[in-house]
């Protein structure tokens, strides 16, 4: 079993439906009409080079520098999902996957800067025209610093309508940190600046190892949705 969400290990899975792909929904010819840069690490995985502009990031990077954002949202927001879920906010009694010592971890920066809206504006130009998805912003940056880490996992365990998830690296001046999928022979740390889109179910099983001594990883997560009836909270694990 794996040890942050309870699925199966690899021997075990029913790999019946790995490997398909679903190109439809995001082409690549629509990154490179837009002017970005890309490499494909796997028919669905786009890591996109300069996705954000050297004031972009400055200005998320002097956002995160401001202690009032930080802290006190990670748990409540477990608890919102467990309730709304299965309307208890007990996570023990839901069995709600929590990361510990996370609480300092996610800050919500949609009252404080438009950028999070403008990216996932940026990022639905890569996407099918017409496509049903529900896109919202990228309204998280989550931090790492020494000694911590992110357990593998997969999206869809929390709501099987996540379809996508899309993950914008802001620095990368940290030490070790790297990102992994699980089953696929893919880990990497992304360049500054870079967006890294992939699928949602269990293929895409994914985590990221320990920052070691040195700066704090910086990333924004956020993720499409298959449906817009979804429960109004956002997931800030990435």
């Amino acid at each position: 079993m794996c040890n942050s969400c309870g699925c199966q290990g690899w021997d075990d899975l029913d790999k019946s439906n790995f490997g398909k792909n679903i190109t439809t929904d995001i082409i690549d010819e629509k990154i490179i009409s837009n002017g970005y840069k890309f490499d494909k690490l796997d028919p669905n995985v786009w890591l996109i080079h300069d996705f954000i502009s050297d004031e972009e990031k400055e200005s998320i990077l002097a956002l995160s520098e401001k202690p009032e954002i930080w802290g006190g949202f990670y748990l409540k927001h477990v608890e919102d999902r467990s309730e709304a879920r299965y309307g208890s906010r007990d996570v023990n009694e839901t069995k709600t996957e929590v990361t510990e010592n996370w609480d300092d971890k996610v800050a919500h920066i949609s009252d404080h800067t438009p950028l999070g809206s403008l990216f996932m504006e940026r990022l639905k130009q890569f996407y099918f025209d017409g496509c049903e998805y529900d896109f919202r912003a990228f309204g998280i940056i989550q931090r790492m610093w020494e000694g911590v880490q992110l357990k593998a996992h997969y999206d869809q365990y929390v709501d099987m309508r996540m379809a996508w998830a899309a993950v914008l690296y802001i620095n990368d001046d940290y030490n070790n940190g790297e990102f992994f999928f699980t089953f696929k022979d893919i880990e990497l740390k992304p360049p500054s600046k870079s967006l890294l889109i992939f699928p949602t179910w269990l293929e895409y099983h994914h985590g990221v190892k320990y920052v070691t001594k040195g700066p704090v990883r910086y990333v924004m997560p956020a993720f499409i949705w298959s449906s817009p009836e979804r429960y109004d909270v956002e997931w800030e694990g990435h």
